[in-house]
């Protein structure tokens, strides 16, 4: 069979660890709160989620696009992208809405991780703002794309439903620049929300 394959890391250190240590290939998780409680400021927990999910699938966008893997890499930049914006979404009408904490709660619990109720939120909000309509509309549509393709944040996570029927499109083709772009657009407009 073969021996075992030689890696970098050694089998007697930990993966998941409370212990603090850095060092190459280690990240930490806590320096947003820690950030946080020094500057006495609210907004990098937020910021760190949702910036590092648009950066991963930016990321991935490339690397399938330079290697030819387009097709096997649009599963988790699909998932990203959705992620990152139901996370902003989520940021923006907790952050603004004047609806109570009660009533906030409520909401999330009753449409979970579907976006067009997020959506219908928000854009009532940015309907004040200088945002212009025709702005608003794109990011509407971009959000009504993903809810028609992944209504429940399921299709790019599993490929079967609970009841062993398979979850992915028949057929669809998705052009992965474009996608990039139109998200980079979202992002243009919704970053002073969460930066």
């Amino acid at each position: 069979m073969g021996g075992k394959k030689k890696g970098k890391y050694s089998t007697h250190q930990k993966i998941f660890s409370k212990y603090a240590y850095k060092q190459e290939g280690v990240a930490y998780i806590g320096w947003q709160t820690t950030v946080e409680q020094s500057l006495e400021i609210g907004r990098v927990v937020p910021f760190a989620y949702i910036s590092s999910y648009k950066e991963a699938a930016d990321e991935l966008v490339d690397k399938a696009v330079d290697s030819g893997l387009e097709d096997l890499y649009v599963f988790p930049i699909m998932f990203l992208y959705r992620q990152y914006l139901e996370l902003i979404l989520k940021n923006m009408y907790f952050k603004f809405s004047e609806d109570s904490i009660q009533k906030k709660g409520d909401f999330v619990k009753k449409y979970g991780h579907k976006l067009s109720p997020y959506w219908k939120k928000c854009e009532q909000l940015l309907c004040q703002s200088k945002i212009s309509s025709d702005d608003i509309d794109k990011i509407g549509s971009l959000i009504n794309d993903f809810e028609r393709i992944d209504e429940y944040s399921f299709v790019f996570r599993y490929y079967l439903h609970k009841n062993s029927n398979i979850i992915l499109p028949k057929d669809l083709f998705i052009d992965l620049k474009k996608l990039k772009e139109a998200v980079d657009k979202v992002d243009d407009l919704l970053y002073g929300t969460y930066d």
